[in-house]
């Protein structure tokens, strides 16, 4: 009997160690986890530019069946029109009627839409339209308030500016110019209203937008006289104010290629400094139209709509390149006459020897 409960003890103890070293042996030590998780994150590694692409070709694809779209919703407008394109801004009102506003929207492109697509650098605030610009309502010593009036407005009459050239305005300085009746804008108002004593200056603002300026009223009278044309609706402004525009002492700079306002020296006496800002409508399409598409007979193969920072391309301006949209491995989307869509290269849109002419 001893020598069966010694036999059956020993039975026991070797199950259990056996089933301690399945235990041991069953799991995975620390090296071998680094090591799995190294490979994962190797394989992960080579399968981000690879997806990478995989994103960036689905955003051709869309791009394009954009395009495609557009050129239908052209063809349709054109055939109501007894086979006039539409040309200038009328081809995004075109591409809404007979398609749909997303259409116009490229997902890798630019696109402002409400808000305003500005660069803002120093005491510069871009806020909502206020219920009331009056003065004594915004006051800062050092902030320059800034908001959008109006996007995309046809203007119904002529307006009078006050600077229209780039350069640099001290005094009274002035390039006056005016803006014609059916020009599709965008409005800003910039408002600089100090606390307690007026004598107070501020400096150092830049105000980059992505469109060219048309123009600005800084004189107190013209700002009177464009605040029911140019104004936002829901604002109320300072309008019959005296000296709320530029008195002499105002040091501002307009950049060379039209795009940046920059405030060296903006002294406020009484009541304070304001200053209306046209610039080209933005926030219109991801596209723009090729300006030398004529309305009846364009040649076929021609460049009609393309990847595009405004809404319209216009190749004789030296500043056009700016605006250009490589969007796509370095290259663009572009719509012919004829309907089909095709991805270019640089090289493909000069005006020399692209397809931009007729």
């Amino acid at each position: 009997m001893p020598i069966l409960s010694e036999m059956r003890q020993g039975r026991r103890l070797g199950l259990a160690s056996r089933f301690r070293g399945r235990t041991r042996g069953g799991g995975f030590t620390l090296a071998e986890i680094l090591v799995v998780v190294f490979i994962i994150i190797l394989l992960v590694a080579m399968l981000v530019p690879f997806l990478g692409g995989v994103r960036e070709r689905g955003y051709v694809t869309l791009c394009q069946n954009n395009l495609e779209k557009i050129g239908q919703a052209m063809a349709i407008s054109s055939s109501n029109a007894g086979g006039r394109l539409p040309t200038g801004s009328s081809w995004v009102a075109a591409a809404k009627t007979y398609g749909s506003k997303e259409i116009l929207l490229c997902p890798k492109g630019f696109y402002r839409g409400g808000g305003g697509s500005v660069e803002l650098k120093g005491e510069v605030k871009l806020i909502p339209a206020p219920e009331s610009s009056v003065f004594n309502t915004l006051e800062d010593n050092k902030i320059v308030w800034m908001f959008q009036e109006r996007e995309g407005f046809d203007l119904p009459t002529s307006v009078n500016v006050d600077i229209s050239q780039p350069g640099r305005y001290t005094g009274n300085r002035k390039t006056p110019a005016v803006i014609p009746a059916g020009t599709v804008v965008d409005c800003y108002f910039l408002h600089f209203d100090p606390v307690g004593s007026q004598n107070t200056t501020t400096n150092g603002q830049i105000i980059t937008f992505t469109d060219e300026i048309l123009g600005y009223v800084v004189a107190t009278n013209t700002l009177n006289l464009t605040d029911a044309i140019l104004g936002s609706p829901a604002t109320v402004y300072s309008t019959g104010q005296g000296a709320r525009g530029f008195e002499g002492v105002e040091d501002v700079e307009i950049s060379s290629d039209g795009r940046s306002f920059i405030i060296h020296h903006y002294h406020s006496t009484f009541p304070g400094e304001e200053v209306r800002i046209l610039t080209r409508p933005g926030g219109q399409a991801s596209y723009g139209i090729n300006e030398k598409v004529g309305h009846s007979r364009p040649n076929p193969r021609q460049i009609y709509i393309v990847e595009y920072e405004r809404s319209q391309v216009n190749i004789d301006s030296p500043n056009w390149e700016a605006y250009a949209a490589p969007r796509h491995y370095g290259k663009s989307n572009a719509l012919l006459v004829d309907g089909s869509v095709h991805l270019l290269s640089p090289e493909q849109f000069d005006p020399k020897t692209g397809e931009w002419w007729p």
